[in-house]
């Protein structure tokens, strides 16, 4: 049981990481030449309004730009 939870857990941290890091370079490229949309590996990623909207696998993130 501990071990299930503590996989999961780590699994959820593994998913941030990813978050994080597409956030920081859909930031870097929506303030360098004003892309709204980004495909990755595993995500598809739009920015409308200064909203970053990641869909990654079954689950929908939404997150704000970094820079101005």
């Amino acid at each position: 049981m501990a071990f299930n939870q503590q996989l999961r857990a780590q699994t959820h941290l593994v998913e941030i990481a990813k978050i994080d890091k597409i956030q920081m370079i859909v930031s870097t490229q929506v303030y360098k030449n004003n892309e709204t949309k980004f495909n990755f590996d595993e995500a598809k990623v739009t920015v409308i309004n200064k909203q970053i909207k990641i869909d990654l696998g079954k689950r929908i993130y939404q997150r704000e730009l970094l820079v101005k």
